[in-house]
């Protein structure tokens, strides 16, 4: 009897011993596999992080530029004008030429004076439309003086009331007292200018192609909150293509742009 219980002890004690070696293994063998998970892991994770960085560097990079041009506009390309930010400079445009487009006045109106660059960037954009999309778009005001716009503004405001307002700035707050703005037409609207552009093919090319050249729909449907005018599909501003590029990647107005590097 007392063999047989020291054996029970013993075989006990084996048993126990056993566990624990299977235990501290299985432990063991846990350790190390999450070892080699833990460098899976951190590949995943820094596959996921370095675009999201790599993204935000670069978008930081880009806005970092805009600001600069904007800062360094001596030329007043990306001024904003509107209801609260006056033309600057007003009348001492030396720059003035008429563009080699299809025009709806006679050539030596003034209405066809555009800023050299402009005028220069709007010819390469309407023989763009002729070349891509037999389209011809044609010209029917670009620069306006003072006195000429003090003379549309009370025509409009005598004929509509009010309501006016929406459409034509004050004098010294007009975008085409830049010389750096255009109201486009077609043959179809009998080279009027009116909201039926909206529907028209030359409308349309321009609204997807107009930013290749420098220029922006400037009073764009649905932002009248943001422009403070009319929804306007013929009236376009050369603001460059670096600008122009950043903002229909962006989806941003004039007013949108300058939110947004303020922020």
């Amino acid at each position: 009897m007392k063999l047989t219980k020291e054996k029970l002890k013993r075989n006990n004690k084996s048993n126990v011993l056993g566990v624990i070696i299977f235990l501290l293994i299985v432990i063991s063998i846990e350790t190390s596999l999450n070892k080699q998970k833990e460098p899976i892991k951190e590949t995943i994770n820094n596959k996921i992080t370095m675009p999201m960085e790599k993204n935000i560097v670069e978008q930081n990079k880009e806005l970092d530029r805009i600001e600069y041009i904007i800062e360094n506009d001596k030329n007043g390309y990306v001024q904003l004008v509107n209801k609260d930010n006056p033309v600057k400079d007003i009348d001492i445009l030396d720059d003035l030429v008429v563009p080699k487009v299809n025009l709806v006045a006679e050539k030596d109106n003034d209405k066809n004076l555009l800023r050299k660059e402009a005028a220069k960037a709007l010819e390469e954009m309407l023989d763009a439309a002729k070349n891509e999309g037999n389209i011809n778009i044609f010209l029917n005001s670009g620069y306006r003086s003072s006195e000429r716009q003090v003379k549309v503004y009370n025509a409009e405001i005598k004929k509509v009331g009010e309501s006016g307002k929406g459409y034509v700035a004050l004098p010294g707050h007009s975008e085409h007292q830049t010389g750096l703005a255009v109201d486009l037409t077609c043959k179809e609207l009998k080279f009027h200018v009116e909201d039926g552009f909206h529907s028209t093919d030359e409308a349309k090319w321009l609204m997807n192609n107009s930013y290749r050249f420098g220029y922006i729909l400037r009073y764009p449907e649905g932002r009248e909150k943001e422009t403070r005018y009319n929804y306007e599909p013929w009236h376009y501003r050369y603001v460059g293509k670096e600008i122009s590029t950043y903002m229909k990647k962006n989806n941003l107005t004039l007013e949108g742009l300058y939110k947004h590097i303020d922020k």
